[in-house]
């Protein structure tokens, strides 16, 4: 592990591993030399930015010094050095890098230091499948919520198993449960309008607490209560921009990963990144459902995703989370751009008072009729009979 506390815990697809030596990349440019014949001159030719090669030298040992421990991280690492295709570094100094292992070598004694086995590996950086062509519309993006919930499941799992390490994990454990659900409760206490469905829901996040309490013995039945959670947040108001709104207010509310390596900061982590992955996946879901109006609206709503997305550090999430998080927010991306190739923008105009439809008619002749509704939306017009100022219209 890394000594530097502002340093990273070194992973590579998930295994962790003791970094000894690293090597810093190489930095500057490539490029392609070109000499002429009977003169003194050269060109050269710049060929892109050099991508970063990474050279470790690894140290694998036992759990407690215990042979089987040894012999099983040992094949988790070998596994993860043999990966095909991309793989996740978590760099100690670097941090999180997609990465490809084109070599790797390893060394066990066997006489003297027994139950320690060093790995020299190479890692250069390497993008794959970053820009997809593709889309399957938001139904995919329903899918891709679906599989992630399996991942964060498994997750949640390994966070419930470690309550048994002590009773500082434990107390964390509960107290960062009970942060989440007040948190909950406090932003959705602050949007009006919610359906009877709200009630239910206070009481949900009641049981979640009392299930924090039984969780080592019944681990399965607080995980499933958990995810509940985030399930029934979706289902509490027919209004999108609220329930958006909710989510996004939720996230912020939270705090983020800290990276600590005690086991309160490992629990306060553990409970804080899934919440904050549930209630991502959840805005990505309510952005699919809201009833858009205009351009300008899916920009505000990508800009206000992306925020949430970009403010999880990737070096304190669990990899596969991580990836599949990737997956949903370019989906999503994708499917709200295309979406706004079927929506007007909006222009700002300045008018004397007169009445919406002599407005409308103005600007819309014979397409009064499917434009005057969104003129009284777009503007929350009280009076229609007089407006006046500055209106926002559709440009069709």
């Amino acid at each position: 592990m890394a000594i530097n506390a502002n340093w990273f815990r070194p992973k590579l697809n998930g295994v962790e591993f003791y970094a000894i030596e690293i090597s810093k990349p190489e930095l500057g440019r490539k490029v392609a030399e070109f000499n002429y014949p009977n003169t003194n001159s050269r060109y050269i030719e710049d060929m892109g930015g050099i991508r970063p090669i990474y050279s470790i030298t690894a140290r694998i040992e036992g759990n407690n010094n215990t042979p089987s421990s040894f012999k099983r991280n040992k094949n988790k690492f070998r596994k993860a050095l043999s990966q095909e295709g991309l793989s996740v570094l978590i760099h100690p100094t670097e941090g999180r890098k997609k990465v490809v292992i084109t070599k790797a070598t390893e060394q066990e004694s066997v006489q003297g230091n027994i139950g320690y086995a060093t790995y020299s590996f190479e890692a250069k950086e390497a993008d794959k499948n970053k820009f997809p062509t593709s889309t399957g519309g938001f139904n995919l993006l329903k899918k891709l919520s679906k599989l992630i919930g399996v991942d964060l499941e498994k997750a949640l799992k390994d966070a419930t198993d470690a309550i048994e390490t002590g009773s500082e994990y434990y107390n964390s454990f509960r107290d960062a449960v009970d942060n989440v659900t007040d948190t909950i409760n406090e932003v959705m206490g602050t949007i009006n309008g919610f359906a009877d469905e709200f009630g239910g829901f206070v009481a949900d996040l009641q049981d979640l607490k009392v299930a924090v309490n039984n969780a080592i013995a019944f681990p399965a039945q607080f995980i499933a209560k958990f995810q509940n959670i985030f399930e029934s947040l979706l289902n509490i108001t027919d209004n999108m921009f609220d329930m958006m709104s909710t989510t996004e207010n939720t996230f912020n509310s939270l705090p983020n990963a800290t990276g600590g390596t005690s086991a309160s900061n490992q629990a306060q982590d553990s409970i804080n990144l899934y919440a904050k992955v549930s209630l991502l996946n959840a805005a990505y879901q309510v952005s699919s459902a809201i009833d858009y109006k205009n351009q300008e609206q899916i920009d505000n709503i990508i800009k206000r995703t992306e925020a949430m997305f970009n403010s999880i550090n990737p070096n304190y999430i669990n990899d596969d989370i991580y990836t599949a998080l990737e997956n949903i927010r370019t989906q999503n991306i994708i499917a709200l751009n295309n979406l706004k190739l079927s929506l007007p923008y909006i222009k700002i105009i300045e008018t004397k008072p007169m009445p919406t439809v002599v407005l409308g008619y103005n600007y819309y002749g014979d397409q009064l009729n499917s434009q005057y509704e969104n003129i009284i939306d777009f503007n929350n017009i009280q009076d229609p009979s007089s407006i006046n100022g500055n209106i926002n219209i559709a440009i069709v």
